[in-house]
């Protein structure tokens, strides 16, 4: 099992590669799963609900608490907002760039970042739930976060170590209103 991270510019063959330890691995596949989960209970504030998924599912984890702190501020930290930081979930949500956890270092802002790529670069029009796109809108709140997805293309240049990201909008939903569960009007 093995995870690198590229830090090359489009093109650049010889960049810096930063290996994670297979500890990482396992926080990092394990704040994958946990990043969304919240989707269950609603979108909005979704991101907040890990830490306590973790200490619901009892040992199933384990019964380090640290560590299932780590773990949720990692998954916390691919969406939403902070009072403190805004936006910037990831310095102002995890404390340290590097944490021990039962005599394991894990860079949780790196696996973090990882996460917050990976959730991105995973978006497009087979996340988003035709039903909820059908109108009469059955959940008015659902259909922005599944508008967005269907504008998403992204394409990986293993090669050229390159991401697209591109949108593409319907005009006529431009004009549109959508409202979100917390009540904000795009």
């Amino acid at each position: 099992l093995a995870a690198q991270a590229s830090l090359a510019q489009p093109g650049q063959a010889d960049a810096p590669v930063m290996k994670l330890t297979a500890y990482e691995i396992y926080v990092l596949l394990v704040a994958i799963l946990l990043h969304d989960a919240g989707n269950a209970q609603g979108r909005d504030g979704h991101e907040q609900r890990g830490f306590q998924y973790l200490n619901e599912m009892g040992a199933v984890f384990g019964n380090n608490s640290v560590e299932k702190r780590l773990v949720s501020r990692i998954a916390r930290a691919h969406g939403g907002k902070l009072t403190k930081h805004g936006k910037d979930t990831i310095t102002g949500g995890i404390d340290e760039a590097t944490s021990d956890i039962i005599g394991q270092k894990v860079r949780g802002r790196l696996v973090a970042a990882l996460v917050r790529m990976a959730d991105e670069i995973s978006e497009g029009a087979k996340r988003a739930n035709r039903i909820a796109l059908k109108k009469p809108y059955k959940s008015p709140t659902a259909v922005v976060h599944n508008l967005y997805c269907t504008t998403v293309h992204v394409s990986v240049d293993v090669s050229d170590r390159s991401i697209t990201h591109r949108y593409d909008v319907d005009r006529n939903l431009l004009s549109e209103q959508f409202e979100t569960e917390s009540g904000n009007i795009y």
